[in-house]
């Protein structure tokens, strides 16, 4: 097999995967909402939230979920048995995308994480190695140049506990988390690099 049929093979692939993504409800969450009251929906990430090296102070957001029905027993937050919650920046030059943060094993119960909470491995001890090879939040610093969109998002799960420990790779922890997940709820927010 040629490279070049290998490749649209696995374009395909990836392709289909996505569908079945979206077909199966996860990537359309619309009774099950994340918001934040220094980020908006498609505004710039404040300064606070940035890596330090980029003259941020790397502070992961507050951040809170909730049910958009009067009803949660038909929205995933009614059933879920506990969350997750990522950071991920699509335009890395990576190709893979590049990983801020991840954390995993919140109860049920949880429905906010104040400012800080991707850096309090106290009372948040399960974080994951972000790709800056950093345990917890890694605020943006993305190259100069291209504006970058991140997505940070709330994973209903359906497990309160996953097989993931503290420190473990974001990047591979991320399949428990999917496999797990009964709904998700995003929000985009973007930055560049000026300097």
């Amino acid at each position: 097999m040629s490279k070049q049929v290998f490749r649209r093979k696995c374009v395909i692939l990836t392709f289909l995967s996505f569908c079945l993504f979206v077909k199966s409800g996860l990537a359309q969450a619309s009774n099950f909402e994340v918001t934040s009251p220094v980020l908006k929906p498609g505004g710039t990430v404040p300064k606070q939230q940035l890596l330090d090296t980029c003259g941020g102070e790397n502070i992961s957001p507050p951040l809170r979920w909730f049910s958009s029905t009067q009803n949660s027993k038909g929205s995933p937050l009614g059933v879920s048995k506990g969350f997750a919650v990522s950071m991920f920046d699509l335009d890395a030059p990576t190709g893979k995308g590049w990983w801020h943060w991840l954390l995993v094993n919140l109860p049920a119960s949880t429905r906010e994480l104040p400012a800080g909470a991707g850096t309090d491995t106290g009372n948040f001890p399960a974080q994951c190695r972000n790709d800056y090879g950093q345990i917890g939040y890694g605020g943006p610093c993305p190259p100069q140049g291209a504006q970058h969109r991140y997505v940070i998002t709330v994973y209903a799960l359906n497990v309160a506990k996953l097989s993931i420990k503290a420190g473990d790779s974001a990047r591979k922890a991320f399949a428990d988390v999917k496999s797990h997940a009964i709904g998700v709820a995003s929000m985009t927010v973007v930055y560049r690099s000026e300097n």
